[in-house]
């Protein structure tokens, strides 16, 4: 399969078209930065094939600020597959479309879709987007950005059409009795172990289960055995201290003990009631001394608050002249700024004529570059029409017809086909000879490694020892040379009908003429885009053009001169000047007129500020002198000094009193230390609850005694020894039973497992072919390395150096990037599998790779050129030149975008 144009239109950031008209048949690399579009273009592809153009789910198609109903998504893709042309053009939502085109026959809708599916190898969603579990062929071919290391999911999608390609290349090894044997067996083994698991089932389970049940219940019984033993143990004990408690009554100690602190405890008690009394009337005292003493240093404060209001009321002076100068200096400051705001309004106006005079200036020269661009638009759409026409002879004097093309490609894959049988049937000769023999088949000399293939009786001639004569052994050789011989001669009548030499000289001319139908397709599309409405249509805008070009002349004309040069303003308030002085830009005028509004602001605020602070001042100068006068006033009065002695007098007299209290306080204090009225307490306390704890001991043993004795008799008579016994005789029996089992379901495991290594070897027969492909690439990055298949046809173990377990890793113990690495070389190997045998195969690359390093990507390189000798790759990157030497020119995404 091989992409020749393709192009996008109204697809996310695409809101208008994107074409490529052309792609090479080997290596494509397009390039961009982030958001280019290259992810677009890949996502397109994908929708174009794998969803229904019916689809109500894609809004991710969708460009941003649009809906659904008011744009449609369309993709238009002509490629080849199977030696036919195609071309497809899917619509989706406001315009719903679907069409495929295959050598002029024309399908519809879902008749169009599913024959694409059938076309390429893939399936449809019921429901919804389509997944990855739908895509198939694509799905392992076309890596997705970010997914290049992943394989196992798209390799399962692709399974059948990848076991349809290997059966069809070698043929069915696997024997369908073997297979048989192993199923019966596994039913077999499944009747005992459950599949996946492998855990016991049936008879093998219930033997496990009754393990499980009785050594619980034989534990619980030894268990209970114990116990009683315990028990008497325990019994014999107890009896023993019951009756030394008895003779002995701890308890009556405890209780004299107790009455004697209880006394003890009252004494101190009353001591602490004498103390409670002083340390009340030092409690008083210390109040009274306090109280008397905040009264003598209040009368000092007023003295000293008497100072303060005298600085108090200087500083408000002071403060009050400094604000009256500040208030002065803002007012003429305020004036100022007023002036310099109608200096700054006067620039601005010259500024405005000189703007309008520059908007004219460039309007007539656009305008003159907008006539100069329509001549040149005329006249470039006069030679395209020319050139359209030089195609479209090209391409009527190569036109084939579609039919007997058609016809060609079924009569070269059936000659192909045929040929292929006829090799697969054909006798094979291996001559390995010594340096000195000389041999001939059919008269022909024989290479001494050679190897030959003999569908027809042969001879072989060998200098000095005879002659060998050869017949195939199969009845079919001679009639599989004979079909072989007549796909030829049809073959042969179908180039004469179609006029061609070749069969490659028929693919040259069609190819010629499709390319000239594509070149003459875009020289229309130019044609269209350089005069969409026609020749008329440009000469008008030409005419308009001149005219606004003359208009502009005239206002310009018509402006007051300019003067003798121009400027910015250097200064934020600029003064008036005559005409003679520079006039400055609008955006600076305008800038100098606004920070002067901004300075006669701040000019009213701050003036408005120093008026507010001087009104402050003066306030606060006439209420520093009110309190100045109001202290002075007390402290004058003769009645203060009196009360102020007074106080004196009554606060010594309470500092005596206080400190005979202290001293009557300490001795009761020392008294109550040596009594420990807290320590009596706890004794009391103590020797009640030791009293009461020992009775209540002696009567608690009692009754244990009796409850052991009553359980004691009950489990004599339970007789737990024999059912013991009769337990363990059972457990026996089970555990052969379960022994036997276990052994059968080993045997049956090894039995599976041998037969599974013998189909395994027959599948590997069977992946020969594939991993002689992957050997191919491999030997290209890893020469020394080989790189086992799992049965599921993904990779497996890889082997690099000696082959020793040491050098032997699977592949998802690989790194990322050697993961990633080792995941295309096998889509490669898939894709020669698929295309040997007639599958469709393309490539598509979204930032693969980019987690390989300068060596490792320069081996991938070779890997990639080799593929593309057979398929068609797409590779997109934003790393350009990380793709040099690749052997394919980087070609940027955006220089494909339609202008609008």
């Amino acid at each position: 399969m091989k992409l020749q144009r393709l192009r996008l239109s109204q697809i996310r950031q695409f809101r208008g078209a994107l074409e490529i008209p052309d792609f090479a048949p080997g290596l494509n690399v397009f390039h961009g930065p982030n958001e280019a579009g290259k992810s677009t273009i890949v996502r397109a592809i994908r929708a174009a094939y794998f969803e229904r153009y019916r689809s109500g789910v894609i809004d991710d198609l969708i460009p941003r600020g649009e809906t659904s109903s008011s744009c449609s998504p369309t993709i238009e893709l002509a490629f080849t597959a199977q030696g036919r042309s195609h071309a497809l053009v899917k619509t989706f939502f406001a315009r719903k479309r679907c069409t495929l085109t295959s050598d002029g026959q024309a399908l519809d809708g879902e008749a169009a879709e599913e024959a694409m599916a059938r076309l390429l190898g893939f399936a449809y969603a019921q429901k919804g987007a389509s997944k990855a579990e739908h895509w198939g062929i694509p799905g392992l071919l076309w890596i997705q950005q970010g997914d290049g290391q992943e394989l196992v999911e798209p390799v399962a999608n692709a399974a059948d059409h990848l076991r349809t390609a290997l059966e069809s290349t070698v043929g069915a090894v696997a024997s369908t009795a073997g297979d048989d044997v192993l199923a019966r067996l596994r039913a077999r083994r499944d009747e005992i172990l459950t599949p996946g698991t492998g855990r016991p089932r049936g008879a093998f389970a219930e033997a496990k289960r009754g393990l499980d049940e009785l050594g619980p219940q034989i534990a619980a019984l030894d268990v209970q055995i114990e116990s009683y033993q315990a028990d008497v143990d325990r019994l014999s004990q107890l009896r023993a201290l019951q009756a030394a408690e008895a003779a002995s009554k701890p308890w009556d100690s405890f209780r004299r003990q107790m009455d004697q602190a209880r006394q003890d405890l009252a004494a101190a008690e009353q001591l602490q009631s004498r103390l409670a009394q002083h340390q009340q009337s030092e409690a008083t005292l210390g109040t009274t001394v306090q109280l008397l003493a905040e009264q003598s240093k209040a009368y000092a404060d007023q003295r000293d608050a008497a100072l303060r209001r005298r600085a108090e009321l200087d500083a408000a002076a002071s403060a009050r002249e400094t604000a009256a100068a500040t208030a002065a200096t803002q007012a003429a400051r305020k004036v100022q700024a007023a002036r310099e705001v109608d200096e700054a309004a006067a620039w601005v106006a010259r500024a405005e004529t000189e703007e309008m005079r520059r908007t004219l200036t460039q309007r007539l020269a656009d305008a003159s570059a907008q006539e100069q661009r329509l001549l040149e638009v005329v006249s470039q759409a006069g030679r395209q029409a020319e050139q359209l026409a030089q195609h479209l002879a090209v391409a009527d004097a190569n036109q084939l017809d579609p039919t007997l093309l058609r016809q060609l490609d079924t009569r070269v894959a059936t000659l192909r086909e045929r040929e292929i049988t006829q090799r697969a049937a054909a006798t094979t000769l291996s001559f390995s000879l010594q340096a000195d023999v000389v041999a001939r088949l059919d008269g022909q000399p024989v290479a001494a490694g050679s190897e030959h293939r003999i569908t027809t009786a042969a001879e072989i001639d060998i200098a000095g020892v005879g002659r060998i004569g050869i017949v195939p052994g199969d009845s079919d050789v001679a009639e599989l040379a004979r079909e072989v011989d007549a796909a030829r001669l049809a073959l042969a009548a179908m180039l004469g009908k179609l006029g061609v030499a070749t069969v490659d000289e028929a693919r040259r001319r069609h190819d010629r003429h499709q390319a000239a139908a594509a070149e003459a397709h875009t020289a229309r599309q130019l044609l269209a885009m350089s005069a969409p409405d026609g020749l008329d249509k440009l000469r008008a805008a030409l005419a308009a053009a001149t005219s606004a070009k003359d208009m502009a002349r005239q206002q310009l004309d018509g402006l007051p001169a300019a003067p003798a040069t121009t400027a910015s303003a250097t200064s934020s308030a600029p003064a008036p000047a005559p005409a003679s002085v520079p006039t400055p830009g609008l955006a600076e005028a305008r800038a100098a007129h606004r920070r002067a509004l901004d300075a006669q602001q701040q000019a009213a605020a701050r003036h408005l500020e120093a008026a507010q602070a001087l009104g402050s001042a003066q306030a606060r100068e006439l209420a520093a002198g009110a309190e100045l006068a109001k202290v002075r006033a007390l402290l004058d009065d003769p009645q203060t000094a009196q009360r102020e002695r007074h106080a004196q007098g009554q606060l010594a007299q309470a500092h005596t009193q206080l400190e005979q209290t202290r001293l009557a306080t300490a001795e009761l204090q020392e008294l109550i230390r040596q009594t420990q009225p807290a320590l009596l307490k706890q004794d009391v306390e103590r020797l009640q609850a030791s009293m009461t704890q020992s009775l209540a001991a002696f009567n608690q043993r009692a009754t244990q005694i009796g409850t052991l004795e009553g359980g004691l008799e009950k489990a004599g008579a339970s007789g737990l020894e024999g059912e013991r016994a009769e337990l363990g005789v059972r457990l026996n029996a089970l555990l052969r039973r379960h022994g036997e089992l276990a052994l059968r379901a080993s045997a049956l495991d090894l039995l599976i497992e041998r037969l599974e290594d013998k189909r395994q070897a027959l599948t590997r027969r069977l992946q020969a072919p594939l991993q002689a492909r992957l050997d191919h690439y491999l030997r290209i990055l890893f020469p020394t390395a080989r790189l086992a298949l799992n049965e599921d046809l993904t990779p497996g173990d890889l082997a690099r150096g000696t082959g020793s377990p040491a050098d032997t890793v699977s592949f998802r113990q690989l790194s990322f990037g050697a993961r990633e690495q080792t995941a295309l070389i096998s889509r490669l190997a898939y894709a020669d599998l698929l295309k040997e045998a007639g599958q469709p195969t393309l490539l598509i690359l979204d930032d693969a790779l980019v987690h390989s390093d300068p060596v490792r990507l320069a081996q991938m390189k070779r890997v990639l050129y080799d593929a593309a000798t057979r398929h068609q790759v797409l590779l997109f990157t934003c790393h350009a030149e990380r793709w040099e030497g690749l052997g394919a020119v980087p070609r940027d995404v955006r220089s494909f975008v339609v202008p609008v």
